[in-house]
């Protein structure tokens, strides 16, 4: 069996029933636009640690036809994954997930911009000017 009709089977057969609409869309999505295309032609009894690692690699890197995942979207796509991979060791068709100890790349935290008294002066002004009604919502 391909990883793509266990992708199929769990999230039309097992998967469909347990979740709303609205996840089963998303689920859907991500299988569909990130995890078919890559590795859906694998084996799942052939799927190794190193594979969902490029995966991940995959996911991260830009192609000619696709941006980046950002990185909630990359651990959107792999916690979906890793639950496929979870249902597939307990329906017996695999005996570990190789999903289980791959590393998440972490996202990078921006700086703060802080506004000095001068920029909130000039904020202020301008709202109270040109958004009056919106003016009492900023107020501090």
């Amino acid at each position: 069996m391909t990883l793509e009709e266990w992708a199929n089977i769990w999230i039309d057969e097992i998967k469909y029933c347990l979740i709303g609409e609205i996840t089963y869309n998303s689920y859907r999505s991500y299988i569909d636009n990130h995890i078919i295309p890559i590795l859906g032609k694998k084996a799942l009894l052939s799927l190794k640690k190193e594979d969902i690692e490029r995966f991940v690699g995959k996911l991260q890197a830009k192609s000619k036809d696709k941006k980046p995942l950002t990185i909630p979207s990359l651990k959107a796509v792999f916690n979906v994954l890793n639950q496929m991979l979870k249902s597939a060791v307990n329906a017996r068709h695999i005996v570990l997930n190789p999903a289980e100890d791959v590393s998440l790349p972490k996202a990078t935290k921006k700086e703060r911009v802080v506004l000095t008294s001068v920029q909130v002066k000039q904020f202020f002004d301008t709202i109270s000017n040109y958004y009056p009604e919106w003016y009492d919502l900023y107020y501090m």
